[in-house]
């Protein structure tokens, strides 16, 4: 999708040094994904305390990747 936005140079520069990104399509593509996977882990965060797992669950079992 093509798109016009102005975004703040200081800004944008200081955002090339972190990404390594060497286009500005890169980068915002890059500051997408990093959002969007933020929010996610976000939302995990809420289901702490609300899931129950049965007494026998091993997570360490499924762990191995021998099994």
């Amino acid at each position: 999708m093509r798109t016009n936005i102005d975004i703040d140079h200081s800004l944008m520069n200081e955002a090339f040094k972190y990404t390594g990104a060497t286009t500005k399509k890169q980068l915002v593509a890059i500051a997408l994904g990093e959002f969007v996977l933020h929010h996610r882990r976000k939302n995990m965060a809420d289901l702490k305390g609300k899931i129950k797992f049965s007494a026998d669950y091993d997570h360490k079992k499924l762990r191995n990747t021998d099994a």
